[in-house]
């Protein structure tokens, strides 16, 4: 790493571990004091609340808030004690590269992920997660990897998205789509694209449902590039009987794992292109002589066994890249990569690992360059990760300290834990939704008189000229999920009908059975493995449990519920 930024750092990490105890202003009321000092004020709270839930941590019932409490008293209490045993001097810390880490995150964030996920696109996504969608699509196709059917490169494929974009106006969609959309590789769906098809918020691209979530019913979106084609989306409806509330940091969570999943070829693409403007303009140029020596080490084994290649420590400090006036030594490669993570090394292989290393180090110098490390933030990252460090060595100690279970007591644990040990069971259901009472009393009504579940919607809408009641079908649940339809399903059998639910999200619901596959426990041989993590898992929970009870009756901990 640079050493601009390890010296300017270094006295942070000593000095930021004892910052323990958030600071107080005299008018802050307190929550929990540890040993008889203020430890978390209520403010400290709000503000952990704040990032974790963001609006939605209002509405946290106060078992809850309780909850999110102890858990930070457990920590504090672990970081206590950790640092009484020296963990905080822990030599084997690598303070380098959490400070890379850190200043890498905050430039991803904010030149990679933050070009994707923009504030107001986690704001929609959390107002509209769960909603259906219906809409119809002009999906054209390019080659983007070795046996895709598609005939049209990227470029090609842009160019007549683009062109048809033009054409389209209020009448002529769903004729343009049949005759230059690519539906036999339509990447949603098999149905034909003029067909309307249902999406959910939460479960479709993070490219396509960033720009569709903006759009209202009629619209028509520019073409957007997902994985494989350019997509020109028309929205015909919303619908939001099945829409979920998220926090903020659930929302992040989960768009950034579709964006690493679904998204992830192109995700990639832009994130290299990103990267390989900085290295370009860098000017990065590679110290042949010295990937050779490296090349030379790993092949020697004996001096790669040693753990840090073999290397003295003159040749430790020379530059393998330089990036201007800066360099990347073997001491900073190393310290990222060790020998048996190259394991057929060859001169190729050793030249990009040194380029891959020189882009992560430039995408966290931006950081550096935006001036973050003399930020607030900075600081609060790097003593939240030493403390993090020190709360993770407590738990490992405890963990080290427990053996691995006899079968005698695998096969204990599997008897007092049998259920725990089964398949999931699984129910599916369609459902008619309906805002009012008034109208699902109505829908009760007809359903009884014989009439189907998808027919419904129909007969009421039409009485009553509008289109409040929905058909929904298809939806499964399994057995351990907890909402009031699933509690439902659970006493109901095949083809059984329901009776009126009423639904904690606002609106009524009655469903009918259409499948149940009921669990089944798990052969013991299949399990064993598994459990005999689960029982250690358990055990070292309950060590911790102890170890918490002891400190709670050393530095005893004072709970001023009223405040929460």
């Amino acid at each position: 790493m640079l050493k601009r930024i390890s010296a300017s750092v270094r006295s942070l990490v000593i000095a930021g571990i004892f910052f323990i105890i958030g600071c107080q202003k005299s008018n802050d009321h307190v929550l929990a004091t540890i040993d008889g000092k203020e430890a978390i004020t209520v403010n400290d709270f709000n503000i952990f609340l704040e990032k974790k839930f963001g609006q939605n941590a209002s509405k946290l019932a106060f078992s809850e808030k309780r909850e999110y409490l102890d858990l930070i008293i457990n920590d504090r209490l672990k970081l206590a004690y950790g640092i009484e045993k020296g963990f905080d001097k822990d030599t084997s810390w690598n303070e380098e590269k959490d400070i890379k880490n850190i200043l890498y995150r905050n430039a991803y964030e904010k030149y990679i992920f933050g070009n994707f996920v923009t504030e107001d696109y986690v704001k929609a996504y959390m107002d509209y997660f769960g909603v259906t969608i219906r809409v119809q699509n002009i999906v054209i196709r390019f080659k983007d990897r070795k046996g895709s059917l598609a005939k049209l490169t990227i470029e090609q494929a842009k160019r007549k998205a683009d062109s048809i974009y033009i054409l389209i106006n209020k009448n002529n969609f769903e004729e343009l789509a049949e005759k230059n959309s690519d539906y036999y590789l339509n990447p949603y769906s098999k149905k034909v694209n003029i067909a309307h098809e249902k999406m959910q918020i939460g479960q479709i691209p993070v490219l396509y449902e960033r720009e569709v979530i903006k759009m209202r019913p009629n619209s028509v979106s520019k073409p957007i590039e997902i994985q494989g084609a350019y997509v020109i989306c028309r929205v015909i409806a919303f619908d939001d009987s099945l829409k979920k509330p998220i926090d903020i940091a659930q929302a992040k969570e989960l768009i950034k794992s579709r964006l690493q999943g679904d998204d992830y070829a192109t995700l990639i693409r832009f994130q290299n292109a990103f990267l390989d403007s900085l290295y370009k303009s860098a000017g990065v140029k590679i110290v042949d002589e010295n990937i050779q020596i490296l090349l030379d080490v790993l092949l020697d084994t004996a001096k790669a066994q040693s753990g840090a290649f073999g290397l003295t420590e003159e040749y430790l400090e020379r530059p393998i890249a330089i990036l201007g006036t800066q360099s990347v030594s073997f001491r900073d490669f190393i310290r990222n990569y060790s020998p048996d993570q190259i394991p057929s090394p060859n001169y190729q292989i050793i030249q990009r690992l040194v380029k891959d290393y020189c882009k992560s180090f430039l995408l966290a110098d931006l950081s550096v360059q935006d001036g973050f490390m003399e930020s607030e933030a900075f600081r609060a990252e790097l003593t939240e990760s030493k403390k993090k460090r020190v709360i993770k060595r407590v738990s490992d100690e405890l963990a080290f300290i427990i053996s691995s279970p006899s079968d005698s007591e695998i096969y204990a644990y599997y008897s007092r834990n049998r259920l725990k040990y089964q398949t999931e069971g699984v129910i599916g259901w369609s459902e008619i939704y309906s805002p009012t009472l008034e109208l699902i009393n109505a829908a009760e009504r007809v359903i009884q008189s014989g009439v189907d579940l998808a027919k419904i919607p129909e007969i009421i809408n039409a009485k009553n000229n509008d289109n409040s009641v929905k058909f929904i079908p298809n939806n499964s649940s399994k057995y351990t999920e907890k909402n009031e339809l699933v509690h439902v399903a659970l006493r109901m059998g095949k083809n059984d009908v329901s009776k009126i639910v009423s639904r904690k999200s606002g609106g009524f619901s009655i469903i009918k059975i259409e499948s149940k596959i009921e669990p089944e426990l798990l052969n013991y041989e299949t399990v064993k493995n598994i459990m005999k993590n689960d029982y250690r898992n358990n055990e070292i929970k309950k060590s911790e449990k102890e170890l918490l009870r002891n400190l709670k009756k050393r530095w005893k901990v004072v709970i001023y519920e009223n405040n929460l």
